[in-house]
C-alpha cells in the first residue's frame, strides 16, 4: 500500500511539472502570420532535383483540380494549388470540425526554393472555393477561419489549433520531395 503511495504521487508530481505548450501567436506548426496575412513555410532537407519535381508534384491531380507547375527555373518552382481536397477525418485519431467552407477544396499560390541540400516551400493566398460563387474568394479565404479578429494572432482555441496543425501536416506531405520524387502523399 505505502509503495503504491509512493508511486501515485510520483505520477502527481511529474503531471503537475509538466509544463504546458506556449501558445505563438505568430507561429503555429508550419504556419506564420505576418501583416494579417497566413502562409506556409517549412525548409526540407535533402537534395532534389526539379526535372522530376514537376512530373511527382502533378501526379496525383484529378481532373478537377491539382497542383499546376506555372513558372520553372533552376533554383525555383511557382505554381498553384487549384480546387486541391483537404481530407478532414481527424487530426491525430482526433476527429476535426471544420468549417463547412473549409471543407470544400483548397486553394493556393506556392514556391519551392533550392538552397543547398535543402529546399524551402512557401504558400501563400491560401483559400477555399466558394460552391456558390467561384470568383468571390475573399470569403473564403483562411484567415477568416484562424486568425483572431484584429488579424495579430492566431486563434487559441482547441479546434483551430487542431485546424492549423491539419493543414500544416497535409501541405508538408504534398511537397515532401524525395530526391527527386515524391513519397507516398496520402
Amino acid at each position: 500500500m505505502r509503495t503504491y503511495l509512493t508511486f501515485l504521487a510520483l505520477l502527481l508530481f511529474i503531471a503537475c511539472s509538466k509544463k504546458a505548450p506556449v501558445f505563438n501567436e505568430t507561429r503555429q506548426a508550419d504556419f506564420y502570420l505576418n501583416a494579417g496575412k497566413v502562409y506556409f513555410q517549412k525548409v526540407y532537407t535533402g537534395s532534389v532535383s526539379f526535372i522530376s519535381a514537376e512530373k511527382e508534384l502533378t501526379a496525383h491531380n484529378s481532373p478537377t483540380g491539382g497542383i499546376q507547375v506555372k513558372q520553372m527555373t533552376e533554383d525555383k518552382i511557382m505554381g498553384v494549388i487549384l480546387a486541391y481536397p483537404v481530407d478532414w477525418q481527424s487530426y491525430m485519431g482526433k476527429r476535426i470540425k471544420a468549417i463547412e467552407d473549409m471543407k470544400r477544396p483548397l486553394n493556393a499560390t506556392f514556391e519551392i526554393e533550392k538552397n543547398g541540400n535543402s529546399y524551402t516551400v512557401t504558400v501563400r493566398n491560401i483559400w477555399f472555393t466558394d460552391g456558390l460563387k467561384s470568383s468571390n474568394q475573399q470569403h473564403n479565404v483562411i484567415e477568416n477561419y484562424i486568425v483572431q479578429d484584429d488579424g495579430f494572432s492566431f486563434r487559441k482555441d482547441k479546434n483551430s489549433i487542431s485546424i492549423i496543425h491539419h493543414l500544416s501536416q497535409r501541405l508538408e506531405s504534398w511537397f515532401f520531395l524525395k530526391g527527386g520524387g515524391l513519397g507516398d502523399r496520402f
